[in-house]
């Protein structure tokens, strides 16, 4: 029967049992002029049932240009990964609500006129296929010429600068070894260059680095390589320059033929009170933060390069390499206080809770978390826009945070008597605990290689490993001196990139009974084996970083202000059986 009302609604149906990806889209510039590279982003989502071998294909019209390596395709809690051809980009499972971000650049070749470039991409499964398009319209040129010209309020915009990447494998080894020199030169569109030359070149005081470049020029992939040797303990310098201007440099550190690792390689003078320190990789610095400010550190020269006599009582230190900024807590103030990486002037200055005592940024979902001890709670910020977002307050006496930026969790650990490990799901800020066994947690650290937690306890001496992806305990281990006392650990961190299940070291300090010593763990789990210890300045207490570029640890030593830098890598010292471990049940 006819009610005579018209239905123009539209209705969508999906077959239980079936993806759906209806949802996804592709997105661009809506405009550009010729010779523009632009970039393309497509998102995959399933909406509907879970389905397997999912490919994505792009065609591209003949009015642009693929830009050679600038494809990439990432999951929601994943690193990004390249693409394969346009034609078979990716081969992936989607479960429901599963989304993966893709992106890829062009250049723009089409003519004069108003041109659209329409570009279509498509999500083929199971027989069936989703279509995403985007347009682009080429600005149209203009060929009237005007004599004369006279250019008013007119600001020249210049290209992109070059690049180049110069990394070294490995940067710690013997003298008389050699270490592989990679340079990669990339002009100002990311776009690789072919018959560049590169010249290699040693700031070595001592003399000692003899470099052997493969060639003169890059090759297809905009790469040159060259060996470099030594015959002199210490750390060589070298710089590679390209034609275009790009240049880099990376430090490599040669042991005697005696060397091994724990060694330690300086320690500098910073302010009083060093506590907290983060390292900036790429940039080859690490920030100390002190009673006066932050110390800013060169990781190559191990000289001050800079004093930023702000924030006053300034506690932990985090580094946001995205946006070249540092971020400082005040623990007596209640504050945060966000630094630019440049010129070391104060951004921002934003509250906290109660008696901050550390702080990390996660490049997986671009927050700032704080954690404030007295507070019992944790403070996320927008990294971007240097905001407060929220407050999180599932903690006990927290004390410190370890990002895993691979799975986007973030774990901190609660200091109260059988506190547990509170998680933090870094897509929705939804929290949960883990049971760690231990009396009174102090430091937490992330194996990102392996997806393993370490933990550690205080006055127990006690380790514990819990694997991150079935969040269960792997094992527990007890540290003592051969005297059968305790040897107190704090703060920890991992080099896992050494040997081949990594690095651990730890702090053990003189406040809580024990020696102020570096305790360098040989394995990491599930071989472990007897730490062996260096001795460092007095009372190291939290300020701990690891410099993946050297493999060396940063270590801050409140009563002394000093930091001390401490090389890391093979083979391990064997000494006196100072320390023992005990597995515990």
């Amino acid at each position: 029967m006819s009610t005579g009302v018209s239905d123009r609604s539209t209705l969508t149906t999906t077959a239980i049992g079936e993806a759906d990806f209806s949802s996804s889209y592709k997105t661009g510039p809506a405009s550009g002029n010729r010779d523009d590279v632009i970039y393309y982003t497509i998102v995959a989502v399933n909406s509907g049932a879970p389905v397997q071998d999912v490919v994505l294909s792009d065609v591209l019209p003949y009015t642009v240009l693929f830009v050679p390596g600038s494809c990439t395709y990432r999951r929601e809690a994943g690193p990004a990964q390249p693409c394969g051809p346009l034609s078979h980009m990716w081969q992936e499972d989607f479960d429901t609500g599963d989304r993966i971000t893709t992106t890829f650049a062009v250049q723009l070749t089409a003519g004069s006129m108003n041109w659209p470039v329409v570009n279509c991409a498509y999500l083929s499964w199971d027989e069936q296929q989703e279509k995403m398009c985007f347009t682009t319209v080429i600005n149209r040129l203009r060929h009237t010429t005007y004599l004369p010209i006279v250019m008013r309020n007119y600001t020249y915009q210049p290209p992109p600068s070059p690049s180049l990447t110069l990394i070294a494998d490995p940067t710690t080894l013997p003298v008389g070894e050699s270490s592989v020199l990679t340079a990669t030169v990339r002009d100002g569109y990311g776009i690789a260059v072919t018959g560049m030359t590169v010249t290699f070149s040693t700031a070595d005081p001592l003399g000692s680095g003899a470099l052997t470049p493969s060639g003169s020029t890059t090759d297809e992939g905009g790469q040159i390589t060259a060996t470099l040797t030594s015959t002199v303990e210490g750390t060589v310098r070298v710089v590679a320059e390209a034609d275009n201007g790009a240049s880099d440099f990376v430090d490599v550190f040669f042991g005697a033929s005696g060397f091994c690792a724990p060694e330690l390689v300086s320690e500098v003078n910073t302010g009083p009170r060093s506590r907290g320190v983060a390292i900036d990789t790429a940039g080859r610095r690490a920030f100390v933060a002190h009673a006066n400010g932050v110390t800013v550190i060169d990781t190559g020269s191990n000289a001050v390069i800079a004093e930023t006599q702000s924030p006053p009582g300034a506690y932990a230190v985090a580094y946001d390499p995205d946006r070249d900024r540092i971020w400082v807590t005040r623990r007596d103030a209640d504050r945060v206080v966000v630094l630019d990486g440049t010129t070391y002037d104060t951004l921002a200055d934003l509250a906290t809770g109660d008696e901050p005592r550390s702080v990390a940024y996660n490049p997986a979902n671009d927050r700032v978390y704080v954690v404030n001890f007295g507070g019992d709670s944790v403070v996320v910020y927008d990294a971007a826009g240097m905001r407060y977002e929220r407050t999180l307050n599932d903690f006990r006496d927290p004390t410190q945070l370890a990002v895993n930026p691979v799975t986007n969790k973030i774990y901190v650990i609660n200091h109260v008597n059988n506190g547990q490990m509170t998680v933090i799901r870094g897509d929705t800020h939804e929290t949960y605990r883990l049971a760690t066994g231990l009396l009174d947690g102090f430091g937490v650290a992330v194996d990102t290689t392996r997806n393993l937690i370490y933990a550690t306890s205080v006055l127990e001496g006690r380790l514990v490993i819990i694997d991150g992806e079935t969040e269960e305990g792997l094992g527990k281990v007890e540290f003592r001196y051969n005297d059968g006392q305790k040897a107190p650990l704090r703060s920890i961190v991992v080099n896992p990139d050494v040997g081949s299940e990594g690095h651990l070291l730890l702090i053990s300090s003189s406040q809580d009974g024990g020696r102020d010593q570096l305790l360098l763990v040989p394995n990491g789990w599930p071989t472990l084996g007897t730490p062996v210890p260096l001795d460092l300045a007095s009372y190291p207490l939290e300020g701990m970083a690891f410099d993946p570029l050297t493999e060396r640890v940063w270590v801050t030593s409140v009563e002394s202000g000093l930091v001390s830098v401490i090389q890391d890598g093979l083979p391990v010292c064997s000494t006196p059986f100072l320390l023992s471990t005990r597995a515990q049940e």
